[in-house]
């Protein structure tokens, strides 16, 4: 399976994958796709077209959206960890 990285909405395949692992026990928590330069380069530029809209946003907005975010989180956090 090779793993991809979202970028603009949009699936990015990078060259290869990083793997997390836990200090003390060196046990492998999570592994992450790796961009190269250009998948990098998209993931700025995206970033970039975004923050307007963001930038836009009133305080109170981003803190619903940043809290309603977590509520799904916490809700789905059994089916996220088996992904």
């Amino acid at each position: 399976m090779q793993l991809t990285s979202i970028v603009g909405n949009r699936d990015v395949a990078g060259p290869g994958s990083i793997v997390t692992t836990e200090p003390a026990s060196g046990a492998v928590i999570a592994e992450v796709a790796a961009l190269d330069a250009e998948g990098a380069r998209q993931a700025v530029a995206a970033a970039l077209a975004a923050y307007p809209a963001w930038a836009a946003t009133s305080l109170s907005e981003r803190q619903h959206l940043l809290r309603r975010w977590l509520a799904i989180m916490v809700a789905e956090a059994d089916p996220l960890a088996d992904l």
